[in-house]
C-alpha cells in the first residue's frame, strides 16, 4: 500500500537504514553522470543551481570541487544535510520538503536538479512541478525513475510529458545504462 504524504514525509526526515545519508556521500560515478549533463547544456559554474533533495550534498560538494560557486540544496531531512562535511556546501542547504521549500517566494535559479527524488513525491504534491518551472531561468535537469516500482514510496511518472506541459523542452533524454544506481533510471536535459 502506497504511503499517504504525510507518512511518506515521516520516512524521509528519518530514513530507514537502506537510504544511509552517509552512504550517499560515496558513489560519485552518479555525480559525473550529471557532470557530462551540465557539459551538454554548457551549464558555468557562475550560473546559479539548486538541488531538490540534497540529501548530503553529495552532487553539490562534486560541483563545487569543480569550481560551482553558488549552489544550494534543499533537503527534508536535516540529518541528512549534517552528514555533509564541506561546510561551504552545507551553509548553502536548507531543510525544507520541496512542498514549503515551494509554498515560499523563491528568486529565480539558472539551472534546478534533482536525482531520483521526484519520484517520491506524493500526488498530492504534483502542483510543484509547475513552480519548479516557474523558478528555473534556463536549464531543468532531471535524473529519475519511470517504470513501476513496487515501492510504497515511489509513484511512476513520465516527467518528459510532465515538464513539456509546463514549457520546458527537451534538449536531451535518455535511458540511463552502465552507470551504478541509475541504469534503467531516464535522464532528461530541458531548457526554457
Amino acid at each position: 500500500m502506497k504511503l499517504t504524504l504525510d507518512q511518506a514525509h515521516d520516512y524521509w526526515k528519518e530514513p530507514d537504514n537502506t537510504n544511509n545519508a552517509p552512504d550517499y556521500l560515496k558513489p560519485v560515478v552518479r555525480s559525473k553522470y550529471l557532470s557530462g549533463l551540465f557539459r551538454q547544456a554548457n551549464i558555468r559554474p557562475t550560473m546559479s543551481i539548486l538541488e531538490l533533495g540534497c540529501n548530503s550534498g553529495r552532487n553539490l560538494n562534486y560541483f563545487h570541487h569543480l569550481g560551482f560557486n553558488r549552489l544550494q540544496g534543499i533537503d527534508i531531512s536535516q540529518q541528512a544535510i549534517n552528514c555533509n562535511p564541506l561546510y561551504e556546501v552545507k551553509r548553502n542547504c536548507s531543510c525544507l520538503s520541496i512542498e514549503d521549500y515551494y509554498s515560499l517566494d523563491n528568486a529565480p535559479i539558472d539551472v534546478i536538479f534533482s536525482m531520483a527524488v521526484l519520484m517520491h513525491l506524493h500526488p498530492d504534491s504534483e502542483w510543484v512541478f509547475e513552480k519548479i518551472v516557474e523558478q528555473v531561468h534556463r536549464w531543468l535537469v532531471v535524473v529519475e525513475y519511470e517504470g513501476g516500482q513496487k515501492m510504497d514510496r515511489c509513484w511512476s511518472r513520465d516527467y518528459g510529458n510532465i515538464f513539456n506541459q509546463f514549457g520546458m523542452r527537451i534538449l536531451h533524454q535518455e535511458i540511463i545504462t552502465g552507470v551504478s544506481g541509475l541504469n534503467n533510471y531516464t535522464g532528461y536535459l530541458f531548457y526554457k
